[in-house]
């Protein structure tokens, strides 16, 4: 597993990393780490767990390494988004993203994520891991809409 930490400027804003878009929750947490002078922490949970029978399961070195791509692409555009102005690190565990994103979280200025455009029906019987993380940690937990933006456009 991939770590890279900072402790130069904690509380950091942590943002988790998953399989869907994160450059709206990306342009979010940026923003507000430059704005506060703290660190940019993302964070991709590899959940190993197996599901049901599903005869399409990738070993666990191929969802760490597809894992490890999806960082590296969050961290670069990060990267552009601070420019210099706020260190990024990152990491990625094994666990699932709630139980990740938890632990990390509980000594963070904030954890930011980004909210999926999902029916009522999905969101009830799928529930979110923002809600997930939301109810085990004291600190913000921001749901950053998919397509939002710095400039108040949608």
């Amino acid at each position: 597993m991939t770590e890279q930490r900072t402790t130069a400027h904690e509380p950091r804003i942590v943002v988790g990393v998953g399989p869907e878009q994160v450059e709206s929750a990306l342009a979010f947490a940026a923003a507000e780490a430059v704005r506060a002078g703290c660190g940019l922490h993302l964070v991709q949970a590899v959940d190993l767990t197996p599901m049901a029978a599903d005869p399409a399961l990738l070993p666990a070195v191929d969802m760490e390494a597809w894992g490890a791509v999806q960082l590296a692409e969050a961290v670069k555009i990060a990267d552009e988004l601070v420019d210099g102005a706020a260190p990024v690190t990152h990491e990625l565990v094994r666990g699932t993203p709630v139980g990740v994103l938890v632990d990390v979280g509980r000594t963070a200025r904030m954890v930011v994520l980004e909210h999926r455009h999902l029916s009522r029906l999905s969101r009830i019987v799928n529930r979110t891991v923002a809600g997930g993380v939301a109810a085990h940690l004291r600190v913000p937990v921001v749901a950053v809409p998919s397509g939002w933006g710095p400039d108040g456009e949608p």
